[in-house]
């Protein structure tokens, strides 16, 4: 796309000016604060709102206090031609001024742009104006072809993201990778150094990325635990129970001699307890308890049956009660919602009767009969049709008011009928509950005797004469109870004390057997580590290949411009970034004005084949360029020359 001509008009300093370039390359000439600047900041905000610099700005001018003047329209006109087409665009920046009712002055109010589509009378909307350019490209690309600096400034990681002229690293580098299209694929990579050839063995289907995480998160884990081990072993080192001088083997024999003498004194406390007339005794007191422990679950059996009997009446009468309470509570309801409908009836019967009176108070008016056009009384046949028409109104509007009057009324008394009919229906519920309720009060649990009970008396008192005489026949037999006792009783202590060393010698061995698996688990989890390593190791030198590859490649597609596309860190990981130099100095570091004008023409020229479109390009401050790189874009160079006391467009041959 090639600019043919464009005019400003009250454009911040420039109060007119065209620029007739007929589609080739031109230079601006002019002394310093002629508006060489302002001339680019037009072509741009014509195009996507922003200056020569990619900052939003003011178009209107400003007066010598530093304000901007009002009352004027600042308006920047431009014909292009595209593939052989015209297209005219234009902007129009207005005040706006508005008149408040009852006040002569005007109010300043805000500013409002009108677009122009090549017919420069009838405005066009926004959208469609919007919808013109991003035919040709989006407002992205549009600043990419006509900003030299857009692309490269700022290229470096930045947390400048509000600046309108840096763009983003992270989508410029995206765009990087677009334009190259034939990319080195992981394979190729692979295949281009043995070393990597065991790569797609670690990943295992996984992406670089994840493989990555996954190998940083284990190592993790294993520091972690290669630094917890040798905790845990002194840990169990020191709970090691002292076994000196215990022998597993010696200690189980004793046990087992321990056990056959308590049992041995076990039988023998047990003939003492057992004797003839004791054991008869004691067997006849094992079946009257038994008798007794039968009658206890009869009688209880026959409590629940009785108490589930009187549990059923109370249910009964506490249902029936509720159910009445619940018919009086509804009723309630039904009166009270009655009640309410009466009262608002009544509301809107005091007020048809302010209504009627309001309407039958209504009189005819005699302007009627006047004709409002011309002012002069209707005929008298007319004249009466109108006041039938007011009369025969006013008796049907009366006849409505006092059917809905007498309406309300009838449906009023019929409502407080049917609410006395109710009263007495709710009245009957609360009798009803009043009932249920007192009969609830006098319910209490039966008390029927039980046969059972005379029985159960008789047992017992057996049950306490057995005891009393099977004390008398022990007390004989207790004092060789008691040595018996006695015996099996320190036997057991002994026992006790056994077992102890016993299972000091378990947690000994326990512990042992741990200390080793902690042991084994620490020399598995370095070994793992380190095999971890080599994975890392092997994955970095991958990518450091596949950066090398990649710049390369991308590096092909520009003349000047080289890009750096990844930083190698020190600890051997490559972190993504996106730098630009020329002949080794970056765009923002030192490069001079010469270098950034060339290397942003052929960054340009770059993007041109790839979005298959060149764009005027205004190059300013072009006094300190004494060359620039060939180039298919439409060139308009903007020279400080003290000569030119005005703007002075010269065209090239």
């Amino acid at each position: 796309m090639r600019l043919k001509t464009m005019t400003l008009k009250n454009f911040q300093g420039i109060e007119n000016f065209s620029l007739d370039a007929e589609c080739k390359n031109c230079t601006i000439k002019g002394m310093n604060g002629s508006g060489k600047t302002t001339v680019a900041s037009a072509f741009c905000y014509l195009l996507y709102d922003l200056n020569s610099t990619g900052k939003t700005f003011l178009p209107k001018p400003l007066n010598l206090a530093g304000e901007a003047k009002h009352g004027l329209t600042s308006s920047v006109q431009a014909i292009f031609v595209l593939d052989g087409e015209e297209l005219a665009l234009k902007k129009s920046f207005k005040e706006n001024w508005v008149k408040k009712h009852g006040v002569a002055k005007k109010f300043f109010t805000g500013h409002t742009t009108q677009y122009y589509i090549d017919d420069m009378e009838v405005p066009a909307r926004k959208k469609d104006y919007d919808a013109r350019l991003e035919r040709i490209a989006n407002s992205t690309t549009l600043k990419l072809l006509t900003n030299k600096d857009f692309f490269a400034a700022g290229t470096q990681k930045t947390k400048r993201k509000d600046d309108p002229n840096r763009w983003d690293w992270e989508k410029r580098r995206e765009l990087l990778f677009e334009i190259s299209n034939n990319m080195p694929t992981d394979e190729n990579i692979i295949k281009a150094d043995k070393i990597l050839s065991g790569i797609p063995d670690i990943l295992g289907g996984k992406s670089f990325d994840q493989c990555k995480a996954r190998i940083k998160e284990r190592q993790k884990g294993l520091n972690k635990l290669i630094s917890e081990i040798p905790i845990s072993i002194k840990e169990r080192e020191r709970d090691l129970p002292d076994i000196t001088d215990l022998g597993f083997s010696a200690i189980e024999k004793e046990l087992i001699e321990l056990l056959d003498l308590i049992n041995k004194k076990e039988k023998e406390k047990i003939r003492i307890e057992s004797g003839g007339e004791i054991a008869e005794l004691t067997k006849k007191q094992r079946e009257i308890e038994s008798e007794l422990l039968e009658i206890e679950n009869r009688i209880a059996k026959e409590k629940n049956r009785v108490e589930k009997i009187q549990r059923k009446k109370i249910f009964g009468f506490e249902s029936a009660r509720d159910a009445e309470l619940s018919a009086y509570e509804r009723m309630q309801v039904v009166i009270k919602q009655k009640e309410e409908d009466n009262e608002r009836a009544e509301r809107k019967v005091i007020l048809l009767r302010e209504e009627w009176n309001a309407t039958n108070g209504v009189v005819f008016d005699e302007k009627a009969t006047i004709c409002p056009t011309c002012g002069q009384q209707y005929p008298e046949e007319k004249t009466l049709e109108i006041r039938e028409i007011f009369h025969t109104g006013k008796a049907a509007n009366l006849l409505k008011i006092n059917d809905d009057g007498k309406r309300l009324v009838d449906e009023i008394k019929e409502r407080k009928e049917q609410t006395k009919i109710n009263q007495e229906a709710a009245n009957s519920f609360d009798e009803k509950v009043k009932a249920l309720t007192q009969r609830l009060t006098v319910l209490v649990p039966l008390d029927t005797p039980i046969p059972e009970n005379k029985r159960q008396e008789v047992l017992s008192t057996d049950l306490a004469e057995l005891k009393l005489s099977i004390e008398g026949l022990k007390a004989n037999s207790s004092e060789l109870l008691g040595r018996a006792q006695e015996t099996i009783l320190a036997l057991s202590e002994k026992h006790t004390g056994v077992m102890l060393k016993r299972q000091a010698i378990e947690l000994h061995q326990k512990g042992l057997a741990r200390i080793k698996e902690l042991v084994d688990q620490q020399k598995e989890a370095a070994s793992e580590f380190e095999n971890l390593e080599g994975q890392a190791f092997l994955l970095n030198e991958f990518t450091k290949t596949k950066a090398m590859m990649v710049e390369e490649k991308i590096n092909e597609k520009f003349d000047l411009a080289k890009f750096k596309l990844f930083n190698i860190l020190v600890n051997g990981e490559v972190d993504d970034c996106c730098r630009v130099k020329y002949q080794g100095i970056c765009f923002d570091e030192g490069l001079n004005h010469s270098g950034q004008v060339n290397l942003g023409i052929d960054i340009i020229n770059t993007l041109s084949k790839h979005f298959d479109l060149t764009m005027p390009l205004f190059l300013d401050d072009m006094n300190l360029v004494t060359k620039t790189i060939p180039t298919k874009n439409q060139i308009i160079k903007l020279i400080v020359d003290p000569q030119y006391k005005q703007l002075t467009v010269i065209a090239e041959g």
